[in-house]
């Protein structure tokens, strides 16, 4: 995202112009960063995917694998 300097805020408060903002944004769910990373993998086409029991990607194998089944 820009930056945004004052002199773009025409006449409105930072407040304001950042919830027009926000307003125009459709969220449609909040991910954890496990179930961002398993839907990165499966909207990529990763079929296989592999790790090691107790690492970091362990959490995104298990979240991965009930998305993966549906």
């Amino acid at each position: 995202m820009p930056l945004i300097k004052t002199k773009d805020l025409l006449g409105f408060s930072k407040k304001q112009w950042v919830l027009n903002i926000i307003e125009g944004i459709s969220l449609k769910k909040l991910l954890t960063r496990n179930e961002a990373i398993a839907e990165g993998i499966i909207e990529s086409g990763v079929e296989v995917v592999s790790g090691y029991q107790g690492t970091p990607p362990t959490e995104v194998i298990l979240t991965l694998l009930p998305q993966k089944r549906n």
